[in-house]
C-alpha cells in the first residue's frame, strides 16, 4: 500500500475499461469488443442477469480496493466527506444499478442522472485507487 496518495500504473490503465464499462451499464454508451456488447447477459443468477458491464465494474473495483486497501475512516477524516460519500456511492450504484429494478430504472431514465451516476462511480473509483 503507497504511503502517499498515487494513481499508479495499473489504477490508470483500469480507469478507462471502468467508466466504459459503468457508462454501458447506465446506457449511455454502446461498447461492443470482439463482437460482445458490455451489455450482454454473461450468466443469470437467482433471476437476474449478469452482464459484461457489471462483471467488469466489479472486478476493477474488487482489484482497486484489494490493492489499495482504503481505509475509509482514515479518508474521511484526512480528506473530507466527500471522498468518503463517494467510494460508499460508488458501492451502492454499482450494486444496486445491477440488483435493484428502482434504482436502474431511475438512473437508466434520464441520460443526466445516467451521467451524474458515472461521475460518482468515477468519483468513488479514483479515491480509492488514490486515496486508498
Amino acid at each position: 500500500m503507497p504511503t502517499t496518495p498515487e494513481i499508479n500504473k495499473e489504477d490508470a490503465a483500469l480507469a478507462t475499461a471502468y467508466v466504459l464499462a459503468a457508462s454501458a451499464s447506465v446506457g449511455i454508451a454502446n461498447v461492443t469488443l470482439f463482437q460482445h456488447s458490455l451489455t450482454d447477459v454473461v450468466f443469470s443468477a437467482g433471476g437476474q442477469g449478469i452482464t459484461w458491464a457489471l462483471l467488469i465494474t466489479a472486478a476493477v473495483l474488487g482489484y482497486v480496493y484489494w490493492e489499495h486497501e482504503p481505509d475509509l475512516d482514515r479518508i474521511r477524516s484526512q480528506w473530507g466527506e466527500y471522498y468518503y460519500y463517494a467510494i460508499i456511492g460508488t458501492a451502492v450504484l454499482v450494486l444496486g444499478i445491477a440488483f435493484v429494478p428502482t434504482v436502474h430504472d431511475f438512473v437508466t431514465s434520464s441520460d443526466v442522472f445516467a451521467l451524474a451516476a458515472v461521475v460518482v462511480e468515477g468519483a468513488g473509483y479514483v479515491a480509492m485507487a488514490y486515496m486508498g
